[in-house]
Order: C-alpha cells, then sequence, then structure tokens
C-alpha cells in the first residue's frame, strides 16, 4: 500500500474498476468490481440496451425492433443478469459507458411496424 491508501495495481488493471470508497469506524474501504464484459452479449441484446439507454420503454423498443414486448423484456433482463445488475436501466448505463459505437438497428420496415401498432391498440398483441 502507498501513502494514497489505493493499490496502485488495481489502477491500471482492466480488469478490474474501483465502485466506492468509504470510511467507516476510522478505517478506510475500497468496494472494487470486476469489468463486465460486453462481449458476453448478443447483438440483438446490444440493440435492445442501447434503445433502453436512450431512454425508450420495453413496449417502444418492441417496436422498433419489430420483435414481440414479451422478447424485448426478456432480452433485456437477460442482458441485465449478464452484466451483472438486477434492473434493466441500471444494464443500459453500463452500456452506454463501456460502449462506444452504438450496434446497428435492423431496417425499419413499415408496414410491419404499423401492423404491430394496430394489434397494440386492439389489445391483441403483445403488449400486456
Amino acid at each position: 500500500m502507498r501513502d494514497s491508501g489505493r493499490d496502485s495495481s488495481l489502477d491500471n488493471d482492466p480488469r478490474f474498476f474501483v465502485v466506492a470508497t468509504f470510511a467507516l469506524e476510522g478505517r478506510r474501504y475500497c468496494l472494487i468490481c470486476e469489468r463486465p464484459s460486453l462481449n458476453a452479449l448478443s447483438e440483438r441484446e446490444r440493440q435492445a440496451l442501447a434503445l433502453r439507454a436512450k431512454g425508450l420503454s420495453s413496449k417502444e423498443i418492441a417496436v422498433e425492433l419489430q420483435i414481440g414486448f414479451s422478447t424485448a423484456r426478456v432480452l433485456l433482463a437477460r442482458s441485465a443478469r449478464k452484466l451483472g445488475v438486477v434492473k434493466t436501466g441500471e444494464a443500459a448505463v453500463i452500456y452506454a459507458k463501456l460502449e462506444a459505437t452504438p450496434p446497428e438497428l435492423p431496417a425499419r420496415d413499415r408496414h410491419a411496424r404499423s401492423y404491430r401498432r394496430q394489434r397494440l391498440a386492439r389489445g391483441s398483441g403483445d403488449g400486456r
């Protein structure tokens, strides 16, 4: 340990990052986590997280990616689990910090999108 109280080898190690530092009962603590890897995410999970990072809801993500609402929720939940968090919003924040270039979104099919909107409006679609 150096005078700064931090181990310099962790500062340069790309596998870890410092989450928080705090003092408790006269002792200093440093919470360190393993850096999540985006390699574990599929291309579709990356697309869903990129849209969540832009602030879209699960229904809006489903319409944008031309998938069912339940599928969008599963993609977000699975990607959150792979990144080691519980909430999909937290996963979107982590993704936004780690991903410099967003993934390519599929070309929008105007007819499929309007058809999905009609199904969602009727209540017979994938939405709840």
